[in-house]
């Protein structure tokens, strides 16, 4: 009963702000306080972009209650871990270009192959990289890559920017934990996407973590090997 609570009071927190915003500006519309064409299509613009925030935010919670049902189903095949790198980097690469950032595809020189559902590895991989665009400093520099790390194959995600608190090093994992509320509410970051890689992993009998390395930090998902 209480997580209930704690997840209506979060999802009602989170749908309040974008309904505000659009209140506002519809408003605004509506009763002439903008006149001239470049001004009327912000506000469009700030509207369509808030009902983006929130579709997105529903999507998750889907996402994540479909993971946490116990009931879905993997759809398990063996591809190479590089496959699933350089999809979710080329996805990317125009929002990274248009940002500046640097980004290395850290490719393994032997194939290292997943047995895994490769649609939620895809997931928990772009939801590291949507991350790590949201904290990253202005150094601008992230790494994805893939490598065997003793019975596991690990897909890991760099970005150069601040290093975690201890305290939240233990906490980034769980539903609508922020780490920092202006920051993200700044990149459009809702507090779910950790924790849908966390049950991904959970699911594959694998492992997750993050680590404060030089100049940034490393998020990671391991995966069984077969």
């Amino acid at each position: 009963m209480e997580q209930r609570k704690f997840l209506v009071r979060n999802i009602s927190h989170e749908l309040k702000t974008p309904i505000g915003v659009i209140k506002g500006y519809a408003e605004g519309l509506q009763f002439g306080v903008v006149e001239d064409k470049e001004k009327t299509e912000k506000y469009c613009q700030v509207i369509a972009a808030e009902c983006d925030r929130m579709d997105e935010m529903v999507r998750e919670l889907l996402n994540l209650s479909m993971l946490e049902s116990g009931t879905f189903t993997m759809n398990a095949t063996c591809f190479a871990a590089d496959k699933i790198v350089q999809s979710v980097v080329e996805r990317f690469a125009p929002l990274m270009d248009e940002k500046e950032i640097i980004c290395n595809a850290l490719i393994s020189e032997s194939e290292l192959c997943i047995n895994a559902d490769y649609d939620l590895i895809e997931r928990a991989v772009s939801n590291f990289l949507t991350n790590a665009l949201n904290h990253i400093d202005d150094n601008k520099v992230i790494e994805v890559g893939a490598q065997s790390v003793e019975n596991y194959i690990r897909i890991s995600i760099y970005n150069s920017g601040a290093h975690i608190s201890q305290q939240d090093l233990t906490s980034i994992w769980d539903i609508f934990y922020k780490t920092d509320q202006a920051r993200t509410r700044q990149y459009g970051g809702h507090g779910l996407g950790l924790s849908i890689v966390r049950l991904i992993a959970q699911l594959h009998g694998g492992k997750y973590g993050v680590e404060n390395v030089q100049d940034g930090v490393l998020f990671y998902i391991e995966i069984p090997k077969q």
